[in-house]
């Protein structure tokens, strides 16, 4: 069940074997490294993980893995050295990344779900969207990234949308499917499980 693949300079490529409970980095058709050993699904970094469901690359060139069992967030250099270990108040941590002052954004892959903001430097929750009712209340959202002007766009999976919030306001500003309401057809989704901010010209 590999998750979360990323390309990286120089032909490698990180991702999350996620029931395999180990972050593989690859070149071409070769392992050059494991981070966690399959077959050994126990929270002790860098040695091993729980199952994992993220391994995004950050701006310096470490990888910030999410462990969904105990809710751990691992820092690890490419290297496999171990940096630094955060326990998310979250229920099934999801994808983390950087939100634009550094941070960890977070998705909590439940229902209620929620995203939370935590410290990078001390772990300390900052910031959290958690509805626990209504339209506004996620279900199982599993990915959240912050967009250039500052607002939160995340999948609201089993929910069939994906929507924007303003973290100011804590108030879903943009969403795109319909509510509850699997589909294929133009303006609905399903199941949605990721997306990716593509820039574009003022021409498009």
């Amino acid at each position: 069940t590999p998750d979360d693949a990323y390309a990286l300079p120089h032909h490698l490529v990180i991702v999350a074997d996620a029931y395999n409970c180990r972050v593989l980095e690859l070149r071409g058709n070769q392992i050059v490294r494991s981070i966690g050993q399959a077959g050994h699904c126990v929270h002790d970094p860098p040695r091993y993980l729980g199952a994992v469901n993220g391994d995004t690359p950050l701006p310096n060139h470490d990888i910030l893995v999410s462990e969904i069992n105990g809710s751990y967030l691992d820092e690890f250099t490419l290297s496999g050295r171990l940096v630094r270990v955060y326990k998310a108040p979250v229920t099934y941590p999801s994808d983390p990344q950087l939100t634009l002052r550094g941070n960890i954004l977070l998705a909590d892959y439940t229902s209620p779900g929620a995203v939370v903001i935590l410290s990078r430097r001390t772990g300390r929750l900052l910031w959290r969207y958690r509805v626990t009712s209504g339209p506004g209340m996620l279900d199982h959202p599993s990915l959240a990234a912050m967009l250039p002007n500052g607002m939160i766009a995340l999948n609201d999976d089993h929910n069939q949308r994906v929507v924007i919030i303003n973290p100011r306001t804590k108030k879903i500003v943009w969403t795109y499917g319909h509510l509850g309401r699997p589909g294929t057809a133009p303006g609905y989704l399903n199941t949605p499980d990721g997306f990716q901010f593509i820039p574009v010209t003022a021409s498009g």
